[in-house]
């Protein structure tokens, strides 16, 4: 929000006491919820379980909603979050920040203009080990590894579920899961899942995603009738390979907290806009509802 240029910032914990990354002396942080019931809008990032009970409130004291993904890690309540929203024309946007990455909005643009023909199959990796997340806490205590926190591999990588079904453009057709567990974390979630899903309109996907990578990994290949496009996020390098040679694109000093800030920005700009923002809200609540189905 101070990258945007707000300053009237409020913050809501479960205690009082020091903030890890944030100057106390630049927002106003309090520890029961009526005192922020005045805010405009509100930035949830609590523990998944907590998403769905939270945006509920926020909507009900008439505040535009920016949740962490994944929306919620069951279905129940949705249709209430979808009611207060629309009754009170406010906007929900869900939290999937690689929307927004420079590289994917250009496939996204090579998608609808079949730059290269159709688009034919997606494959996404994603693996990261768990216990460097954050290393000041126990990660067995974490979220992440707790069923009634909604936690897991699925909903919480849940991004690159959403990029395929962003990009494919069309309702999932039919998907197939597997999950697995790891005895080295020794966790009660799912610490590996892979994901193959077929669309309407034809085109199939498969995302893999895993707690255990060492190091870390997080690549997507896209397959057209006329060129294979490839993705490494940690490098932000793009390939596009056709049969008259590759071309290559690396965003010059990436850095993944611009995604966020865009994000950011533009859910800012959309609350500031006077516009019916129930089409916009249905949609990720939409989005969201299939992800979900998709992961519980």
């Amino acid at each position: 929000m101070l990258h945007a240029g707000y300053t009237d910032i409020h913050v809501l914990r479960r205690a009082a006491g020091p903030m890890r990354q944030v100057d106390a002396q630049l927002v106003t942080t309090h520890i029961n919820k009526e005192e922020v019931a005045h805010c405009v809008c509100a930035i949830i990032c609590n523990p998944t379980s907590l998403h769905a009970e939270t945006t509920k409130w926020c909507l009900s004291q008439g505040m535009h909603v920016l949740v962490e993904k994944p929306l919620s890690h069951t279905l129940a309540h949705l249709d209430e979050i979808q009611l207060l929203a629309k009754q009170n024309n406010l906007v929900v946007q869900v939290a999937y920040m690689m929307r927004y990455h420079p590289h994917l909005q250009l496939i996204a643009s090579i998608i609808r203009d079949k730059t290269y023909g159709s688009l034919q199959r997606m494959e996404t990796y994603w693996g990261s080990y768990l216990p460097d997340w954050h290393p000041w806490e126990d990660y067995r205590s974490s979220y992440v590894a707790l069923k009634d926190l909604g936690g897991g591999v699925a909903l919480t990588l849940s991004h690159d579920l959403d990029v395929v079904n962003w990009l494919a453009q069309t309702p999932v057709l039919t998907y197939a899961k597997k999950y697995a567990y790891s005895n080295e974390l020794n966790i009660e979630t799912e610490a590996i899942a892979d994901f193959d899903i077929r669309y309407q309109n034809g085109i199939e996907a498969h995302v893999h995603m895993n707690l255990l990578d060492k190091p870390q990994k997080r690549r997507y290949q896209f397959q057209f009738e006329q060129a294979v496009i490839s993705l490494n996020f940690f490098s932000a390098e793009m390939h596009i390979e056709t049969k008259t040679g590759t071309i290559k694109d690396i965003i010059p000093d990436f850095d993944r907290n611009n995604l966020f800030v865009d994000e950011l920005q533009d859910f800012l700009n959309r609350i500031s806009r006077s516009e019916n923002h129930n089409q916009f809200t249905a949609q990720q609540i939409r989005d969201s509802i299939t992800i979900i189905d998709m992961c519980i």
